[in-house]
C-alpha cells in the first residue's frame, strides 16, 4: 500500500507522507483512472503552515499591511497577546481563503462560513500538522480540474476508505481530505 507507486493519483515531489494517509491515497488511485490528479500536500509542520500564510500574503498583496507577520517567529506575540501572524491569518479567512492557523488561534475578524460568523471562534491548527489530512490539487498539467475531482469524490462512499470528512477549497484550488485515523501520526 505505497502511494508512491500510484498511477493516477500521484504524489507531487517533496510531499511529506504519513502512515495515516498512505493507505487512503493508495486506495483512491483507481478512482482517478479517467482523470489523473496529484496529492499536493500531506504533512505540514506549524512552521510550514506559517510559510503558507506568508505565501498567501504575497499573492493577496498583504505583505505591506502585515510586515511583522512576514518575519516573526511562530510563537511571537503582539502587545494584545495575539500571535503576530494572527491578524494576517484572520484577514485571509475574511477574504475567503480557507486555511487553518499554524497553532490554535481565535479568529480576529469577521469570517463567514456556512452562514455563521466565526469571529472570536477558536480554530484548531491544521489537520495536516497532525498528519491526518491531504490535499488533492485542483490543477493537473496547468489545467484546472477541481470540478472533476469533486465529481469523482462524490461517487465514493468515504468511510470504508478511511475518510472522515472532505472540504472543497475553491480559493486554494484543492480538495481537502481528512482521514479517520488518530492524531499524532509521524511521517511515513
Amino acid at each position: 500500500m505505497d502511494p508512491a507507486n500510484n498511477s493516477y493519483l500521484t504524489l507531487l515531489p517533496g510531499v511529506s507522507r504519513t502512515r495515516c494517509t498512505d493507505p487512503v491515497i493508495y486506495t483512491l488511485d483507481t478512482f482517478f483512472k479517467n482523470r489523473p490528479a496529484h496529492v499536493s500536500s500531506i504533512y505540514r509542520s506549524p512552521q510550514h503552515q506559517l510559510a503558507l500564510l506568508r505565501d498567501f500574503a504575497h499573492k493577496k498583496g498583504l505583505t505591506f499591511k502585515y510586515p511583522e507577520a512576514m518575519t516573526c517567529d511562530l510563537d511571537d506575540r503582539d502587545a494584545q497577546g495575539h500571535y503576530v501572524w494572527q491578524w494576517l491569518w484572520s484577514d485571509l479567512l475574511h477574504e475567503g481563503i480557507i486555511i487553518n492557523p499554524p497553532l490554535n488561534a481565535h479568529v480576529l475578524m469577521d469570517y463567514i462560513r456556512d452562514g455563521v460568523n466565526k469571529r472570536g471562534e477558536l480554530i484548531p491548527q491544521s489537520s495536516h500538522t497532525a498528519g491526518i489530512a491531504f490535499d488533492i490539487s485542483g490543477r493537473y498539467n496547468d489545467e484546472i480540474i477541481l470540478d472533476d475531482i469533486i465529481l469523482i469524490m462524490a461517487k465514493i462512499y468515504l468511510k470504508p476508505l478511511g475518510i472522515k470528512s472532505t472540504t472543497i477549497e475553491h480559493q486554494n484550488d484543492c480538495f481537502h481530505v481528512t482521514c479517520l485515523c488518530g492524531e499524532g501520526n509521524e511521517a511515513a
